[in-house]
């Protein structure tokens, strides 16, 4: 990246960013769909907003979710306003309260809200709801049934991500009790998630359904990969000689623990699936809505938010300025974290692995995979699912970001390929087109 660029991502910034303090950061949420085009981040935005699918799937475990306004969007990229989210669910605490900035009790607001939302979240479980797996099951088989209009898509899609969101709440609840029952024992959480066949107590459902004309893998209407879906429920000789060396009474304590986080880590994996049959659905309706207001719409609708289509009062020179000005914005790289106080938050990274295994290859970008001919070592800012059409090409992946939790993780770990997050190039020295070695166990990211 030329100093032109970098000069001109700063500038930028100083001019979009809003007065002191502020923190901005590209999480969970942005994996999803890193740089949302207006027709997704509309969707978002529903998903998200009051009346929403995540506040419906909150309040049936107990939880007053706030729907602020969380998402924003700089050059093209997305990220969440984590003063805003934490407030979402507990509106007592602040980012901004005290130094270093750690989510901390702020005075007099929120505080009844706050202590029963922390109390809900304490309660749930990570029993496996048989509700959720058929409901899942039902959805993914029925999917390719009749096409609907935009209006019947889109309502449908939000009554689908309740579901997901479900999900999703249970199998963060799974793998933190899973963190919790293996402290003390010489294995790492992702080295279960990567081996289910290593327990005879775990069988992966097979569920059948019609995914052949779908594209993309993640919840952005623009992603036009190749659709992945595979689960292998492998094995791993290293995971089969710590369960076996266990004492009766240790596997029994751990059995359901990791019973639970490979069923949730399954379920996942499979709302994935779910999403992105929907997004397709939701995708061709909204095209056909696009070129119904008129024919000069279809190369544009991408651009055009949900409300906009629904409505038909789209102007056209307003999506074609809205293409533009994401084309101008295509090579930025932000920083994954803007935070007001940025100059406190400087230290060494420690890398995390997310997937086990052992690789060697040269470092490249998702452009430079075509162009590398040798063993492949992608970097990426995010562990973004649609990622997941390289995973035949790549000996391992190595990311800024990204959790054992994260869909392009999952997918990794089922086809043996390692993972380390929470790595930076620079502190490293280590750039592209360097032959590295990677350990997805330990974490470690080294030069050759």
């Amino acid at each position: 990246m030329g100093n032109e660029i970098i000069m001109n991502q700063t500038e930028y910034l100083k001019s979009v960013l809003p007065p002191a303090p502020y923190f901005f950061e590209q999480n969970g949420i942005a994996e999803i769909a890193s740089r949302p085009r207006p027709l997704t981040l509309s969707l978002l935005r529903k998903i998200y907003g009051s009346g929403g699918p995540v506040q419906k799937a909150y309040a049936k475990y107990g939880i007053n979710y706030l729907p602020l306004d969380t998402l924003r969007i700089f050059g093209n990229q997305l990220f969440v306003d984590r003063e805003q989210e934490l407030k979402s669910l507990l509106p007592g605490y602040s980012y901004y309260s005290a130094q270093p900035w750690e989510p901390r009790l702020a005075p007099f607001a929120g505080f009844l809200t706050t202590l029963r939302n922390a109390f809900a979240l304490r309660k749930i479980n990570a029993e496996l709801d048989q509700k959720l797996l058929e409901g899942l099951e039902n959805e993914l088989k029925y999917i390719g049934s009749q096409e609907a209009d935009l209006e019947t898509s889109l309502k449908k899609f939000l009554e689908v991500y309740i579901l997901i969101f479900e999900i999703n709440i249970k199998a963060e609840k799974a793998l933190s009790i899973l963190i919790k029952a293996l402290a003390g024992f010489d294995i790492k959480p992702s080295d279960i998630l990567a081996s289910p066949g290593s327990f005879d107590f775990y069988k992966l459902k097979p569920i059948e359904f019609d995914s052949s004309d779908w594209r993309g893998n993640s919840l952005e209407f623009g992603d036009d990969s190749r659709f992945v879906c595979q689960g292998l429920g492998r094995k791993n000789e290293t995971v089969d000689f710590w369960w076996q060396k266990l004492e009766p009474g240790q596997r029994s304590q751990l059995s359901k623990p990791i019973l639970d986080a490979l069923r949730y880590n399954d379920l996942r994996e499979m709302g994935r699936w779910l999403v992105v049959g929907q997004i397709n659905k939701l995708r061709r309706a909204a095209f056909i809505r696009a070129e119904s207001i008129g024919q000069e719409f279809k190369d544009v609708a991408l651009f055009a938010n949900l409300d906009e289509l629904l409505s038909g009062k789209i102007d056209f020179a307003e999506l074609e300025k809205r293409k533009l000005e994401y084309s101008q914005y295509a090579s930025w790289d932000l920083p994954p974290v803007l935070r007001s106080d940025q100059s406190s938050t400087i230290k060494q990274l420690k890398g995390v692995g997310l997937a086990p295994g052992k690789a060697t290859g040269t470092l490249v970008t998702a452009e430079g995979i075509a162009e590398t001919e040798v063993d492949v070592i992608l970097f990426t800012k995010l562990l973004t699912p649609d990622l997941a059409a390289h995973l035949g090409k790549l000996k391992g992946i190595v990311s800024e970001r990204g959790s054992v939790l994260s869909h392009l993780a999952i997918l990794a770990r089922e086809r043996g390929i390692p993972v380390v997050a929470n790595v930076d190039l620079g502190q490293l020295g280590v750039k592209f087109g360097d032959q590295i070695t990677i350990d997805g166990g330990a974490g470690s990211v080294n030069l050759l």
